[in-house]
């Protein structure tokens, strides 16, 4: 395996993670890839196919050196470690590990994990997870070092996890937390839970960031505790209020967020973003929305799952096939992961499932580069 350095990423890797188990050369490549940005290629790094049912890696963090990868697995690596939905990419990326065990066990809604993140010292994951080892672990649970201990996010599932300003921010579809009022979002300072109301019931949250010293969200929602939203708003924590960002998400879901270069870019099932058509992904820079790209459809064919900035240009993952003008030029060929310079999408190495060729990306992740 090679080193993880790549002078042309400077202190940076790229790894995807999903659903696929090759790229569109054929080369295998089972659910983790990482990306070589000299050879413009896809490395294979063993993460494996041991799985319940259709496996796959849904999220990504950093824990101390090593990198962590959440989803719906049993056994990863070489040997066929167990590690059950979240496993551990040593800190010399050598080999994964079941470093987090007795992970944890689906329900039959949400599967394993969906978010981590590191917050005060401890590993905090997020999901449709119920159980760990026959003991109750209910969709969010932090790992200390040695255990994990249940915080009872009651019904459904947690689908976000972001720490801002020494407080962690949780979201999903759900109405409590370790016995606490919180309905779909909401903060946790390390002692006590609070809520921060969104929405009505139908409401959900799928992604958080933070952009301009505010908080963003974005999922299913029209109005954001009574503010404006459709799909987007952001939360001031100073404030404690709630403001839009111009007129939101057009119909549809947002799925991602990312903070590129200065700017706020959302991504999801929309097919509009502040009145201006951008399929699927748009760009905020804290006055109005933009598409990327040119033409009458920018965007992709597909819907987005994942963003993240690398090497100078925003990296998209989702599901999808083709990215530009859709429907007219110019277009790039993009199997479920794109590229885009900041003025126009770039070819990149696809990740598909065969032989049908479908397939996902549902995480991204930058890491720092092996010393």
């Amino acid at each position: 395996m090679d080193s993880g350095f790549d002078a042309r990423a400077g202190e940076e890797t790229l790894f995807a993670g999903g659903r696929f188990d090759r790229d569109e050369n054929n080369v295998t490549v089972q659910d983790v890839g990482r990306w070589s940005e000299i050879n413009q290629q896809w490395t294979d790094v063993n993460f494996g196919d041991g799985v319940i049912s259709a496996g796959d890696c849904r999220a990504f963090t950093t824990f101390g050196k090593a990198l962590v990868a959440g989803g719906d697995f049993d056994k990863v690596g070489t040997a066929d470690v167990a590690a059950h939905d979240v496993a551990e990419f040593d800190a010399d990326l050598v080999d994964w590990t079941g470093a987090f065990e007795p992970g944890f066990a689906p329900n039959a809604f949400e599967f394993g994990v969906h978010a981590l993140i590191p917050f005060q010292g401890k590993l905090f994951a997020g999901g449709g997870f119920t159980l760990s080892g026959g003991s109750n672990m209910r969709r969010l649970a932090s790992w200390n070092g040695t255990a994990w201990t249940d915080h009872n996010a009651t019904p459904v599932f947690v689908r976000a996890l972001h720490v801002f300003e020494s407080r962690l921010y949780i979201g999903g579809s759900f109405t409590s937390i370790s016995g606490t009022l919180v309905t779909k979002f909401g903060s946790y300072d390390g002692t006590t839970f609070t809520n921060i109301p969104i929405a009505g019931a139908a409401a959900g949250v799928n992604a958080i960031t933070s952009f301009d010293g505010k908080v963003i969200v974005t999922g299913s929602f029209l109005k954001a505790n009574g503010a404006p939203g459709n799909g987007i708003a952001a939360w001031d924590p100073v404030a404690s209020t709630w403001s839009e960002l111009g007129i939101g998400l057009g119909t549809g879901l947002g799925n991602a967020l990312a903070v590129h270069q200065g700017d706020l870019y959302a991504g999801g099932t929309f097919m509009s973003a502040g009145g201006v058509t951008a399929l699927r992904v748009a760009r905020w820079d804290g006055t109005s929305w933009s598409a990327l790209g040119t033409g009458a459809n920018p965007g992709l064919d597909g819907d987005v799952k994942a963003l993240t900035s690398f090497a100078g240009d925003l990296i998209v993952g989702g599901q999808f096939s083709t990215a530009g003008n859709i429907g007219g030029s110019p277009t790039v060929l993009a199997s479920n992961i794109a590229r885009f310079d900041g003025v126009e999408w770039v070819r990149m190495v696809g990740l598909a499932e065969g032989p049908s060729g479908v397939g996902f990306v549902l995480a991204l992740l930058v890491f720092p580069r092996k010393k």
